[in-house]
């Protein structure tokens, strides 16, 4: 089949699949549709060759003249390209919108990239499961946005690989396993010890930027979690909340009423006063054996101090989205006032880190909360 008829075939295809679905492009309730793309090649004959032989659906043989003949038919019907975020927030129900997404992150699609850039549309890009196994995930997709930014060629985008290959730990399988929920949950993640009474307002004003008062949660060991609190079941994505334990809390003294709010708000109220909120709860997470490097490390904090939980904040400042690459953890690391960044296989210590020269003040690059 020539270039010119798979173009033809697939304008057609989508014709009759609005037509059959009764999608019309003149009425007047709203319209989302949802496409799936495996990645974009230049050719047919790149998309019929080497991996891609054995094409099984039409998303896996899409080239970038295709790919573009179908964004401009949908902008010449009116519609919308919207990214998952603008219908997370709520879209017109009277308007016509389209939603790309692509089944591999950044490394499968660095010819989708451009494309989507030059004709401003949005999508998402997923990690893909196989790319999960094959140690692939994250630390590979953050490689490749980077060549592209920097233009890197393509023999040092292939040391970086085999640099990452020797240093492959399950860092990538852990951090797509440990991430999945709305909270920080140890892979990006601010922790300290909960134990320590000025650990709070030492967070907050020195490594969030924020006010004292803001409350943290807690990291526990899964099988300890009913020695801290009043919970009798996991809560791995830290969405429960239940007080600390009667024999763990400190009781009032009387004069609470009578306090400036500053000093009450900050005055201790248990043995692990950085996680202990005014009233005695928490939103607790519990760290079982499925997040084996998280558990690790609470096991053996658990060994030095005798306390089987910790602070667990989300690593950023206060407006700031959660840090996504290694590029982003560094920049945040140098500046806070945080003494030591866990990089993949890597410790590093902030005393022994280069001065970073920032232009302007970045606190202002983000509203705030």
């Amino acid at each position: 089949m020539t270039m010119f008829a798979r173009v033809r075939s697939l304008l057609f295809q989508l014709d009759r699949i609005i037509a059959q679905s009764g999608l019309g492009f003149s009425g007047s309730e709203g319209v989302l549709l949802s496409f799936l793309f495996h990645g974009l090649f230049d050719d047919v004959a790149d998309s019929d060759s080497g991996a891609n032989s054995k094409i099984g659906e039409p998303q896996q043989g899409i080239t970038i003249e295709m790919f573009e003949s179908f964004i401009e038919y949908f902008h010449r019907h009116s519609y919308t390209f919207v990214s998952p975020n603008e219908i997370a927030h709520g879209l017109d129900f009277s308007g016509k919108y389209v939603l790309v997404t692509f089944d591999d992150g950044y490394f499968s699609n660095a010819k989708a990239l451009p494309v989507l850039e030059r004709h401003g549309v949005p999508a998402a890009l997923f990690v893909s499961t196989d790319h999960v196994l094959q140690g692939k995930a994250f630390w590979w997709d953050v490689v490749e946005r980077e060549s592209l930014k920097r233009r890197m060629s393509k023999r040092q985008v292939n040391q970086v690989y085999e640099s990452l290959k020797r240093l492959r730990t399950p860092d990538a399988e852990a951090f797509v396993q440990a991430e999945f929920g709305p909270r920080a949950l140890g892979a990006r993640s601010i922790i300290g010890d909960a134990r320590s009474p000025k650990m709070q307002s030492v967070m907050n004003l020195k490594i969030k930027y924020r006010e004292s008062f803001r409350p943290f949660a807690p990291s526990v060991l899964e099988e300890r979690v009913s020695d801290y609190f009043e919970l009798d079941r996991p809560s791995p994505y830290m969405l429960l909340v239940a007080d600390v334990v009667a024999k763990r809390r400190i009781p009032k003294r009387g004069d609470e009423n009578d306090l400036p709010l500053q000093e009450w708000v900050n005055r201790p109220r248990s043995d692990v006063p950085a996680i202990t909120h005014v009233d005695y709860s928490a939103r607790i997470q519990t760290v079982g054996e499925e997040s084996p490097r998280y558990h690790a490390i609470l096991t053996e904090f658990e060994k030095l101090t005798g306390y089987g939980v910790i602070v667990n904040t989300s690593f950023n400042v206060r407006g700031e989205p959660i840090v996504c690459t290694p590029e982003d953890a560094y920049r945040c690391f140098m500046r806070t006032e945080m003494d030591y960044l866990v990089l993949g296989p890597f410790l590093l210590d902030k005393r022994a880190q280069p001065k970073v020269e920032d232009k302007g003040d970045w606190r202002q690059e983000f509203q705030l909360d």
